[in-house]
């Protein structure tokens, strides 16, 4: 079963403002300029499976932080 849940481009801002610099960098690249993990790795001199698990922790920072009850993302900043 999938739930879907509308998100506004407001609430991807202020989930993307919590994580770290380079964690928004690799997202940035990635989703909105269209590189490849390795064309990231190339321009930030790491390596291309540090990109990747920098993508997948940013990823699964923003799952969570965009999937916290309304209550619970008050506590953190998310409201």
């Amino acid at each position: 079963m999938t739930i879907r849940v509308r998100l506004t481009r407001a609430d991807l801002q202020i989930a993307l403002a919590q994580l770290t610099e380079e964690q928004q960098t690799v997202l940035l690249l990635r989703f909105e300029e269209g590189f490849t993990s390795a064309q990231i790795a190339t321009m930030l001199g790491k390596t291309d499976m540090a990109i990747k698990a920098l993508q997948r922790r940013a990823l699964a920072t923003m799952a969570r932080l965009l999937t916290l009850p309304r209550a619970d993302a008050a506590r953190t900043g998310m409201s």
